[in-house]
Order: C-alpha cells, then sequence, then structure tokens
C-alpha cells in the first residue's frame, strides 16, 4: 500500500474522530483521536503542520508538525485497522521529508512511551536516537516517556539504507 501526503483538511478530523478504537498496547493512544485529542490541541496553531495520509481514497493515518522553526516535534497516528502493515513507517518517513525539506527543520523531536515497543523500534529505524527520559501528564495519569530526536543530517544520510 503506498501513501500520499496531503495537508489536512477541516473534514478530515471528524473523519479521524470516527475512527475505530485502538486495541492492546496502542489502546493508550486512542485520546489523540478523539475530541480534546491532538487535532483539537494543535491543527490551526501557528507553527503548526498537519498532514493526512491516503492510501487510494482512504485517510488511513494523519502527521502533526509542531513548532516548525530549527527544531520540531513529531507526532502520527495511523488508522486502527492499518496498523502493522508499514504506514507508520511510511507516513513518518514522509513527514521527515517534509519537515527537513519544505521546512528546513534542523533537527525532530519526539516522545515514545516507554511501553510502545513497536514504535521505539520504528523510530530508531528511521535514525532516532534516545535522548532521555521524561513523566507527563496525559488524562491526568502520569505517563514514561522516552525522549527521541533525529538530526537532519543523520535521516538523510540514513536515508540510503532504509
Amino acid at each position: 500500500m503506498t501513501l500520499t501526503l496531503r495537508p489536512l483538511r477541516a473534514d478530515d478530523t471528524a473523519r479521524i474522530k470516527q475512527w475505530p478504537r485502538y486495541e492492546g498496547v496502542h489502546q493508550q493512544m486512542d485520546y489523540a483521536l478523539r475530541d480534546g485529542g491532538w487535532l483539537d490541541t494543535f491543527a490551526g496553531e501557528p507553527d503548526t503542520f498537519c498532514y493526512g495520509a491516503e492510501a487510494g481514497d482512504s485517510l488511513v493515518g494523519f502527521g502533526l508538525l509542531i513548532g516548525v522553526e530549527r527544531e520540531a516535534e513529531l507526532r502520527l497516528a495511523v488508522h486502527p485497522r492499518c496498523l502493522g502493515v508499514g504506514l507508520g513507517e511510511q507516513l513518518a518517513l514522509g513527514l521527515l521529508a517534509r519537515a527537513f525539506g519544505d521546512h528546513g527543520v534542523a533537527e525532530i523531536g519526539l516522545i515514545v512511551r516507554q511501553n510502545n515497543h513497536p514504535a521505539r523500534k520504528l523510530y530508531e529505524k528511521l535514525g532516532f536516537r534516545q535522548i532521555g527520559e521524561t513523566t507527563r501528564p496525559v488524562m491526568g495519569k502520569e505517563v514514561d516517556f522516552w525522549a527521541m530526536s533525529l538530526a537532519c543530517d543523520r535521516f538523510l544520510h540514513g536515508r540510503k539504507r532504509i
């Protein structure tokens, strides 16, 4: 399945909020798709770019580049029924290419829950390195995260082997 990245449209938010619930290790991320989640929090903010990922006519994921200047934060989500087939990697690669190419970002940071091993494995494959740990409140609970970072030059060098 090949993805096409495009700017997220206003009607996409309502569609995403109708996606089925995440299950298993991803269940903890379901809040990001719902009212008060990532799109309600960040869409429309200055220096935030929101992208939809389409496979054919279906919206199968979305991603955010937050604080696009020299350094940005990456967030991405894949449709719950499309997990485990490589779409997360395609979406991340597309977002990184946009950040480093179109937006001139020098470094991308992100946080990943410490119990979300599939996501950490993906980010490491893409060249991200752990730079620390942090605990942050999410939906009223303290959650442990790994902080990870990827510099533009590392991404461009590492892309040749991906």
